[in-house]
């Protein structure tokens, strides 16, 4: 047994084997397109990718605390102003969303990982508040809804809520009443994000 050990080490040391060789056989990828990664993005590609360690018990947070993944500058009578609100910067441009969504292809489809190892976690404050509201004007409705039905939950900051009623004229509870069902609530956006840490949540920054 010890002359094989032996004679796999030496081979390992002097290239028959190599290490990256060994890992890519456990390594699943080139799911998500329907091609090999030497396939798209050319030979060799494969054994110089780092694929996936940790398949289970999966905790993630994100945080949101703006709605558009890039601001739009509009004109004003006063001149400009950098716009950044859900209704208006397009049904694909939300910020962190597109993330998420290839995050989970990249853990469900790439890597093989069951949806039920993963529990991720978008905590949703400030600029983001537009993304919540269950409106016909909120281009980035469809996007949170379809993360919520992926699994992933979101988190609503109870301040931005009430910021966003003072602004809106209405009341906190009439804020609640217009935001999108599934979504459930934090005290303080921030507060969460670091209480998630300590619980050992990985944080994310889209």
């Amino acid at each position: 047994m010890k002359k094989v050990i032996l004679m796999i080490s030496s081979l390992i040391m002097f290239g028959v084997f190599s290490t990256s060789a060994i890992a890519d056989e456990e390594c699943i990828v080139g799911q998500v397109t329907g091609m090999s990664l030497d396939q798209e993005f050319g030979d060799g590609t494969h054994s110089k990718t780092r694929c996936m360690k940790k398949t289970d018990h999966v905790k993630l947070v994100m945080q949101i605390n703006k709605a558009c993944r890039d601001t739009t500058v509009v004109s004003t009578n006063a001149g400009y102003r950098l716009d950044n609100h859900a209704n208006t910067c397009g049904a694909t441009r939300g910020y962190g969303i597109a993330q998420m969504k290839n995050m989970i292809k990249d853990y469900k489809t790439t890597h093989g990982i069951d949806a039920k190892q993963l529990d991720l976690n978008i905590i949703v404050h400030g600029g983001g508040g537009t993304m919540m509201l269950n409106t016909p004007n909120n281009k980035l409705k469809d996007a949170v809804n379809a993360l919520l039905n992926d699994g992933v939950k979101f988190h609503f900051c109870m301040n931005t809520v009430r910021g966003m009623a003072r602004k809106m004229g209405k009341t906190p509870a009439q804020v609640v009443s217009m935001v999108i069902p599934g979504v459930t609530y934090v005290t303080g956006g921030l507060t969460a994000l670091g209480d998630f840490e300590e619980l050992g949540y990985n944080y994310i920054h889209p």
